[in-house]
């Protein structure tokens, strides 16, 4: 699938077998840059025939999510089956290789992904997602810009009942920082 050893990418007419080599490369989980290089285009060629031709676009989004299932079978499968992984270690003084058993075969372990699992479940599954945390010691509050839309309302109710408010910060017309003060006891 890859280019040729020695064949550089051209920056000519690309022929419907050279976007049909494109295609088949994100459907194979490539990336849309390796996919573009199998197909001996710079990368920058096909987004502008996907910004140009609506129906590339759609053949480019069916290829990209046909190699997204791929890549995310290979990681339950990592994740749940393992995968075969040689035992390396002290074959002579001096000297690593792959050890081997009594009959001179070689030695593997079976090697599992918690990680890819947590990461597949956190997007499968929204009670495993991160939860947007505020920490207030030290009179501090720091948000994400991500989690900021979803947490200030939250935010600013917890500071509230414990006796803090929220305002803008001085210059901040559009909303993008916040500043607390603590309010008096009551």
């Amino acid at each position: 699938m890859a280019r040729p050893p020695g064949k550089a990418l051209r920056n000519k007419r690309v022929t419907e077998a050279d976007k049909e080599q494109f295609l088949e490369g994100l459907r194979q989980g490539m990336t849309f840059s390796q996919a573009a290089e199998a197909a001996c285009h710079p990368a920058i060629t096909f987004s502008w025939h996907r910004r140009k031709y609506p129906e590339f676009a759609e053949a480019v989004d069916q290829a990209r999510e046909i190699g997204s299932d791929k890549i995310e079978a290979e990681a339950l499968k990592r994740g749940i089956e393992g995968v075969l992984k040689p035992i390396i270690g002290k074959v002579e003084p001096g000297i690593d290789g792959h050890l081997r058993d009594a009959d001179g075969n070689p030695l593997y372990e079976i090697v599992y992904s918690d990680r890819l699992l947590e990461v597949l479940l956190k997007g499968r599954k929204p009670e495993y997602k991160d939860k947007p945390t505020v920490d207030i010691t030290n009179q501090t509050l720091n948000v994400s810009l991500e989690d900021r839309s979803a947490a200030l309302d939250a935010v600013a109710r917890v500071l509230e009942s414990a006796g803090v408010t929220l305002e803008a910060a001085e210059g901040d017309t559009n909303g993008s920082g916040a500043s607390y003060k603590e309010l008096p006891e009551p």
